[in-house]
């Protein structure tokens, strides 16, 4: 008998336990749902707005054609002896207007690029 007394004590005190109330889970879920939807929403104006905005710079840039300028390749030496890079630079320009400007710094362009080389060796 005195195992029968043991036995049901754990029984007892598991159904005295309370049953936890499934309103405050369901208010939690709610409120979470709520947030998470309120979020999205405000991300996806902001994202849809901006990519409005892009998608009109970027037609634009098809509009206009790029505008390549082409430097001479030239060669650099290399830390190491007897070995050696060539280089070739062209430039994209956007403005059309431009094309004038560079073309008659090309020289210059050159110089700067080969007094940056000799500086490094």
């Amino acid at each position: 008998m005195a195992e029968e007394s043991v036995s049901n004590e754990p029984e007892k005190a598991q159904e005295e336990k309370p049953k936890k109330s499934k309103k405050k889970l369901i208010i939690i879920i709610a409120g979470a749902l709520l947030v998470f939807s309120i979020s999205g929403f405000f991300a996806y104006t902001m994202l849809l707005s901006k990519k409005g905005g892009a998608e009109g710079e970027t037609e634009k840039k098809k509009e206009e054609k790029a505008l390549l300028v082409a430097l001479d390749p030239f060669v650099l030496n290399l830390a190491e002896q007897g070995r050696f890079l060539k280089v070739t630079i062209h430039f994209e320009l956007t403005d059309v207007s431009q094309q004038p400007l560079v073309e008659n710094n090309i020289p210059q362009i050159n110089k700067e690029c080969l007094i940056i080389n000799q500086k490094k060796a």
